[in-house]
């Protein structure tokens, strides 16, 4: 993808990762971010020793896997993230899944439109409007959901 921004992906992950350990770990029961997959929240296993986390540092973060098809393209990133709890440090490594439906069903559902003069583009890697040769901008950031979340 030309126009994915893995900068914007990491600090999304910052912020996605502070939420699930307040999730897990502490008070909140859903996530604030809007680019979580509704529901998310029902799969994650809440501890029931209630506390907050402090110091909560990702300490590296990498892309380790790529899939590809008609329906959705997924970055699997692993992060390792360190963090204190009840007075004591912990580390943990999770893998977190960072996909973008490119259809649903089959059915295309990520139409794009030209800015300029509204003409339907059915394919994501034209850059240039085939009607009025304006320049196709895609802003993916909301387009992209973090859909899953497991400890590694």
């Amino acid at each position: 993808f030309a126009d994915f921004h893995n900068n914007e992906a990491l600090a999304a992950i910052q912020i996605f990762v502070n939420e699930y350990l307040d999730i897990v770990y502490g008070e909140k029961n859903t996530f604030k971010n809007s680019n979580i997959e509704p529901g998310l929240e029902m799969s994650i296993d809440k501890k029931a020793n209630k506390t907050a986390t402090t110091n909560v540092v990702i300490n590296k973060t990498a892309i380790s896997n790529y899939i590809k098809t008609n329906e959705y393209a997924t970055i699997t990133y692993q992060t390792s993230v360190g963090f204190v709890i009840n007075g004591q440090k912990q580390e943990k490594r999770y893998d977190i899944e960072y996909t973008m439906k490119l259809s649903e069903n089959g059915i295309a559902d990520k139409a794009l439109e030209c800015d300029n003069c509204g003409a339907a583009i059915n394919s994501a890697g034209i850059e240039v409007c085939p009607y009025c040769d304006a320049r196709i901008i895609r802003d993916t950031r909301m387009s992209w959901r973090f859909t899953s979340i497991v400890e590694s």
